[in-house]
């Protein structure tokens, strides 16, 4: 009877977790990128649904504040941001991350 129990809430917990990645990989979609242009350069956000949770409107990483070049380089960062995000971790970006996703820096 315990062995019938406890296989039970196994099954029932494998269940959860099943159900709990399901729901956030669908939320994850729902990240969008969205680049806008300054005065000086360009910059991006990412947004979840309508929420902005990231707005970067100079190059990270890097010892002075810069915008990016051009549209392509704002883009490039946000995508490893992005990446970063959807794969739960931490969403920063370093000065070698940049350079090997072609932004000029």
């Amino acid at each position: 009877m315990k062995h019938k129990i406890i296989a039970m809430v196994v099954v029932l917990l494998v269940l959860v977790v099943s159900i709990k990645l399901v729901v956030a990989t669908k939320n994850d979609t729902n990240y969008t990128i969205k680049t806008f242009q300054i005065e000086k350069g360009w910059g991006y956000s990412i947004f979840k649904g309508n929420n902005i949770i990231i707005r970067q409107g100079e190059i990270p990483s890097i010892k002075e504040r810069k915008h990016f070049l051009n549209e392509e380089d704002a883009l490039n960062c946000g995508k490893i941001m992005l990446k970063k995000l959807t794969e739960h971790r931490l969403p920063s970006v370093s000065y070698e991350e940049l350079e090997q996703n072609g932004v000029h820096l």
